[in-house]
């Protein structure tokens, strides 16, 4: 008798923007693992099955390249109600909290008795809910609901859940990075990427990197350049705080970028800063950052540590001063080339087979091809 697939849902919709995500992280994992043979059926956005180059026939799509609540999408939505209503899936699994669409589906599974999981992608429920006490309400209320939690940190804060609680032994890269002979140099260039948040700390980023071109002198000091990726409200600040440092330096040392720019400039970048509050493991684009070679410059929150397999080519900080931070910088500036350690860390402990193992368990998935 063949086995009723797992649904993921893992909808990221393209106004939020397509930087970065747990939706992608699953929506990848997904379609892995119905290619491999596994009952997964995915439930995603057009958007992300195109950013993330996914076998399209595989998926249950909503096309948010219209309104999200065209007659189209609901006929989608319905379709999928449906199925969960007449028992077509042996589990349905939310990747992260969802939305209005992921709700309904929710409900409805709760209907037919489908059992539900749910990925929980942070260390606490501050940090999941970037402390608006709305999403902490919702978060609560979804994890007193489902029956197994998907947990990403080890120190999570969630010991009145313990007991549905199952800790994954990795993470792994939701884009796609095209292999490329590494550079034997790198440029003496900073990455900041990440919503312009408060929680993100840009702010932060640009009084490091202004007190690293101060400590450098002119012959590295003049080279210097740190390039931020991202969006968010705290945009407007940053941009003037770029335009009074540029003006001060008489050159432009910092900009806002294009993301269309981001792996190229990644690529070239000597190192890269995740400044976030309450912890940067395992942050996606510290994991591109680290298999591309750059070295890295953390804030020392969580389980931030546990991303690294030495501190020699990554710094780790427990300040919010931008002086504590700047002495590091300046010397992981110095070492000019290619973190090799960085990249094999990442390729042998946060790869996309290794957490497949662990998903087929936690969901009692087992290989239809092999059956």
């Amino acid at each position: 008798m063949k086995k009723k697939p797992v649904l993921v849902v893992a909808l990221l919709f393209r106004r939020k923007g397509a930087i970065g995500g747990m939706a992608q992280r699953f929506a990848k994992l997904a379609d892995f693992m119905a290619k491999r043979g596994n009952p997964v059926q995915l439930f995603s956005t057009k958007s992300v099955i195109e950013h993330l180059a996914l076998d399209a026939t595989r998926a249950i799509k909503l096309n948010d390249s219209k309104p999200v609540f065209s007659v189209l999408n609901l006929f989608v939505l319905f379709w999928v109600v449906l199925r969960v209503l007449f028992g077509s899936y042996s589990r349905v699994h939310l990747a992260g909290g969802g939305g209005k669409f992921a709700g309904i589906v929710f409900a409805a599974a709760r209907l037919s008795r489908t059992p539900v999981s749910c990925t929980f992608g942070a260390r606490t429920l501050d940090m999941a809910s970037y402390g608006r006490e709305k999403d902490k309400a919702a978060w609560i209320k979804l994890l007193n609901a489902v029956d197994k939690i998907d947990v990403l940190n080890p120190g999570h804060t969630l010991q009145r859940w313990q007991a549905k609680i199952s800790v994954s032994p990795c993470s792994f890269l939701a884009n796609a990075i095209e292999p490329a002979e590494p550079p034997k140099t790198k440029d003496p260039l900073v990455i900041f990427c990440g919503s312009l948040e408060r929680n993100k700390n840009p702010m932060l980023a640009l009084e490091i990197f202004d007190r690293v071109c101060n400590l450098a002198g002119r012959k590295l000091g003049e080279k210097l350049e740190l390039i931020f990726f991202g969006k968010g409200q705290k945009e407007q600040e940053l941009r003037e705080a770029i335009a009074k440092l540029n003006l001060n330096s008489n050159r432009e040392a910092a900009k806002i970028e294009d993301f269309a720019l981001y792996f190229q400039k990644l690529r070239r970048a000597s190192v890269f800063l995740s400044l976030q509050e309450h912890d940067n493991y395992p942050s996606q684009s510290l994991m591109e950052a680290m298999i591309l070679g750059c070295k890295t410059l953390c804030t020392a929150d969580g389980d931030t540590k546990l991303m690294f397999g030495n501190t020699v080519n990554n710094r780790v900080v427990d300040s919010r001063n931008p002086d504590d931070f700047a002495v590091d910088l300046l010397e992981l500036l110095q070492d000019e080339g290619f973190c090799e350690a960085n990249a094999n860390h990442i390729n042998l402990n946060h790869n996309i087979e290794r957490f497949a193992e662990y998903f087929s368990d936690f969901c009692g998935i087992r290989n239809e091809a092999n059956s």
